[in-house]
């Protein structure tokens, strides 16, 4: 342990990356930490996209748990606090984002995944080029760009074997080729969650 480091009480995830913490004392960050977790995937920045806060403290040895865990969770500075990156969400986005097991994928265009990423649009037919594995309506995909880069997670609209002959067609085509229930999106933007 770093005999000069200063501890740190709470910190937002933007505070940490900026910081470029290690994952435990000792580690190759800049040394102004006693040790905290680091923003890589699945550690801190997984949980803080929807947790109310977390705390890391030392939990490593049982002596330390008992008295640390009560005061921890009144609020007293016995960790670092993780403030939230953003508001929680329901639950039925936490669960699409991180429990749902994904059955395929979806390829999106360049104009669709620009529309994706943007946070706000539904996966339409005609911004899709390819489907991958099997899969029933309600199942979670990913939702991938050409170059294969998760960008969503979703629930799919209709079953894998439907969307083929919906791929690249607006929603005027596909009511009028294929009728009035495949005029809807392959993933709406409610089933949708940015990963």
């Amino acid at each position: 342990m770093n005999p000069t480091a200063r501890k740190l009480t709470a910190l937002s995830l933007a505070a940490v990356m900026g910081l470029g913490l290690a994952a435990c004392s000792g580690g190759s960050g800049n040394g102004d930490a006693t040790g905290t977790a680091s923003p890589t995937p699945g550690t801190t920045a997984e949980p803080t996209s929807y947790a109310d806060q977390i705390v890391v403290g030392i939990t490593a040895e049982p002596k330390y748990i008992e008295p640390n865990a009560g005061p921890a969770m009144m609020g007293d500075p016995v960790g670092t606090a993780f403030a939230p990156i953003h508001d929680r969400g329901s639950s039925r986005r936490l669960w699409i984002g991180f429990a749902a097991h994904p059955f395929g994928t979806l390829v999106a265009d360049a104009g669709a995944a620009k529309a994706v990423r943007g946070g706000a649009a539904s996966l339409l037919a005609a911004g899709v080029l390819e489907v991958r594995g099997e899969f029933a309506a309600g199942d979670a995909v990913w939702i991938d760009d050409e170059a294969g880069n998760h960008l969503a997670k979703g629930l799919a609209g209709f079953d894998s074997e439907e969307i083929p002959q919906m791929l690249g067609r607006n929603t005027a085509q596909l009511k009028r080729f294929l009728g009035e229930e495949y005029a809807h999106p392959l993933v709406h933007r409610d089933n949708l969650v940015l990963v």
